[in-house]
C-alpha cells in the first residue's frame, strides 16, 4: 500500500503537471515570438514632411497616417554632399563614405576617364544584408542604390539594375527573376495603374519604380523575411522635374502648365502610400516598420541657386592650355571628364604626335600650371589632387571655394578673372534639402505618437541590427534609436556590441563593374534630371 505522504505527491504533481505544460507554452511563445522579431525597411529618395503632412492632413496617404500616428516620426539628418548612392550605403552599412568607399553618384575612371557609377564591388565594407545571412536570417532587398551586380545573400537581392531581360545571365538579381517567376508573371511585374500626366522624359520613373515595387510586393508575400528592404528613387525625382509646378513662386511657368502638372508630386506620394500599404498588408504583428528619406526638398529661387560645375574647358583657354607647342609640335588638352557632369573630379587627356618623354614633361608642365591656380580671396588652391592615368591625368576640383563664388576671383598665373566667369549655376527648382529628410518607426516595441530627435542616417544600421538581436559593431558611429522603443522591449533586450563586422585584411581596389549600354542609358537619365548638361 502507498504510503499517505507518496499519495500526496502523486496528487500535487497530478495538479501541477498541466500548469508547467502552460507554463512551458507561454514561455516557448514568449521566446519564440521575442526571435521572430522582424524588419520592413522602405527607402522613399529625397521624400519631404513638406509634402507628407499636408497629404496626410488630407487624407491622401492613410497608411503613412497609420504608422505616424501608432508610432513615431522625426527628421532624419544626412551627411554633406547631399549624393544618394553615398548616402544610402552609410545607411546600409553604417560607415562613412570614407570607410564604405562610395564617394558619389557618378566616377571617374582614373584609368580610362570614363565616367563610370558606383557597383556594389567598389563598397569595402559589409552591408546589413551581408551581416543578416551571415547570421541565418533571411533577407529580401529590392532595387537598392549601388547594389549592382547583385550579390549572394540568404534570401533576394533585386539589383537597381534589373530591368526588362528576365533571362540574362548577368547577375541582375540573386537568385535570377526567372527562379522564381513565370514570363507571364514577368510581364505582370511591368504593369501599373499609375497613369499621371507624366512628360515623356520622366515616365521611365515611373516605370522602374512600379516593376520594382511588384516584384517586391511579391516577394514580400510569398516569402517569410527577417530582414526586407524596398527603394523608390521616384519621390526624389519627380520633385526635380516637377517641383515648380507645386510651387510655382518665382518661377517662368505657364497657368497652363500648373494646371497639367502640380498633381504629379502628390500623385506619386499616393502611389507610394498604397506600395507601403501593399507591404503592411503582408506584414504580421512582429514586423517593424522603418520609412526614411535621405533628405528632404525645398524651393530654390533662381538667384540662390548653387553653382556647381566648373567650366574647365573655359579655364583651361584662359590658362592657355587647351592648345599649346611643345619643341615646335602641337598639343591639345581635353577634358574627356566629362564636362557636363556635376561633379567635382574631371579627367584630362594630352594629345599629340609626342615621344613618351615628352608626353611625361608635357603632363608635369600642364599640372604643375593647374597646381599654382588659385581663388585669391582665401588664397585656396582650385585643384586639391592630380592624378596620372594612361592617355593624361585627372583632378579633383575644390569644391568648398565654390559657396563664396559671386565675391571671389581666380588668379591664372599673373592675370585676374571671375570665378563666376568658369562656374555653371543649377537649374532645378526643387533643391535638396537637407534639415528634412524623414524617418518613421512603427511596431509593437515602439513608443506611440511620439517625436524622433536627433536620428541620423549613421544610426539605421545599429538599430536594424539591435532589433534583430545582433550586436551594433563598435566601428559604426552611430547610435542605437533607443528613445524609440518602449521600456519593456529595452528590460528584455540587453545592448550588445562587437568589435567590428568586417574582415581583419586589406581590400584591393577594385574597378566599378560596368555595362556600356547601360552607363549611357543612367547618364541620359541623371542629364534629365539636371545632374548633366
Amino acid at each position: 500500500m502507498l504510503s499517505k505522504n507518496l499519495v500526496h505527491k502523486k496528487i500535487i504533481a497530478i495538479i501541477l503537471l498541466p500548469v508547467l505544460v502552460l507554463a512551458c507554452v507561454v514561455l516557448g511563445t514568449l521566446i519564440n515570438n521575442h526571435k521572430k522579431t522582424k524588419i520592413l525597411l522602405i527607402g522613399l529618395d529625397g521624400a519631404s514632411w513638406k509634402i507628407i503632412l499636408p497629404l496626410v492632413d488630407q487624407g491622401k496617404l492613410p497608411n503613412i497616417k497609420h504608422l505616424i500616428e501608432d508610432g513615431c516620426r522625426g527628421k532624419l539628418e544626412t551627411l554633406d554632399p547631399i549624393e544618394s548612392d553615398i548616402i544610402w550605403t552609410t545607411v546600409i552599412t553604417g560607415k562613412s563614405p570614407r570607410f564604405h568607399g562610395i564617394t558619389g553618384n557618378a566616377m571617374i575612371d582614373s584609368d580610362t576617364g570614363k565616367l563610370t557609377f558606383p557597383t556594389s564591388n567598389l563598397r569595402k565594407v559589409k552591408a546589413l544584408w551581408n551581416i543578416l545571412s551571415a547570421n541565418g536570417k533571411k533577407v529580401g532587398v529590392v532595387n537598392y542604390r549601388a547594389s549592382w551586380p547583385a550579390e549572394k545573400v540568404n534570401g533576394f537581392m533585386i539589383s537597381n539594375r534589373q530591368g526588362r531581360n528576365q533571362s540574362s545571365t548577368l547577375p541582375y538579381a540573386q537568385p535570377s527573376l526567372k527562379s522564381f517567376c513565370t514570363r507571364k508573371m514577368f510581364k505582370d511585374f511591368r504593369r501599373g495603374l499609375f497613369s499621371p500626366p507624366l512628360r515623356k522624359d520622366t515616365a521611365w520613373v515611373f516605370e522602374h519604380d512600379n516593376f520594382m515595387a511588384n516584384i517586391a510586393e511579391y516577394l514580400y508575400k510569398h516569402n517569410t523575411f527577417d530582414f526586407f528592404c524596398l527603394y523608390l528613387a521616384g519621390t526624389d525625382e519627380m520633385s526635380h522635374y516637377y517641383w515648380k509646378y507645386l510651387f510655382p513662386d518665382h518661377e517662368d511657368v505657364s497657368p497652363e502648365e500648373i494646371a497639367k502638372y502640380k498633381d504629379i508630386i502628390p500623385s506619386y506620394y499616393a502611389w507610394c502610400d498604397n506600395i507601403i500599404g501593399n507591404l503592411l498588408s503582408a506584414a504580421d504583428s512582429d514586423t517593424t516598420v522603418i520609412i526614411i528619406s535621405d533628405h528632404g526638398f525645398k524651393s530654390i529661387k533662381q538667384e540662390d541657386r548653387p553653382y556647381v560645375s566648373l567650366k574647365l574647358d573655359v579655364l583651361l583657354g584662359a590658362a592657355g592650355l587647351s592648345k599649346f607647342n611643345y619643341n615646335s609640335k602641337e598639343v591639345k588638352l581635353l577634358n574627356t571628364g566629362p564636362e557636363d557632369v556635376l561633379m567635382f573630379q574631371k579627367n584630362l587627356k594630352i594629345v599629340g604626335d609626342l615621344s613618351r618623354d615628352e608626353f611625361i614633361a608635357v603632363r608635369e608642365k600642364i599640372k604643375d600650371a593647374l597646381r599654382n591656380i588659385k581663388v585669391k580671396e582665401n588664397n585656396a588652391y582650385l585643384f586639391k589632387a592630380l592624378f596620372d592615368n594612361r592617355n593624361g591625368f585627372a583632378l579633383d576640383i575644390n569644391r568648398a571655394s565654390f559657396h563664396r563664388a559671386p565675391e571671389c576671383h581666380v588668379l591664372i598665373g599673373k592675370k585676374e578673372y571671375r570665378f563666376l566667369d568658369f562656374l555653371s549655376k543649377d537649374t532645378a527648382s526643387g533643391a535638396h534639402d537637407p534639415d528634412d529628410g524623414i524617418i518613421i518607426i512603427y511596431g509593437k516595441n515602439i513608443n506611440k505618437h511620439s517625436q524622433i530627435k536627433g536620428a541620423s542616417v549613421y544610426d539605421i544600421a545599429p538599430t536594424i541590427l539591435y532589433l534583430l538581436d545582433l550586436p551594433v559593431a563598435e566601428d559604426m558611429p552611430g547610435n542605437i534609436l533607443q528613445s524609440v522603443f518602449n521600456l519593456g522591449l529595452l528590460k528584455k533586450k540587453p545592448l550588445k556590441y562587437v568589435n567590428t563586422y568586417e574582415n581583419l585584411t586589406v581590400k584591393v581596389a577594385r574597378e566599378p563593374i560596368g555595362l556600356p549600354e547601360e552607363d549611357k542609358i543612367i547618364k541620359d537619365r541623371m542629364r534629365s534630371l539636371g545632374y548633366l548638361k
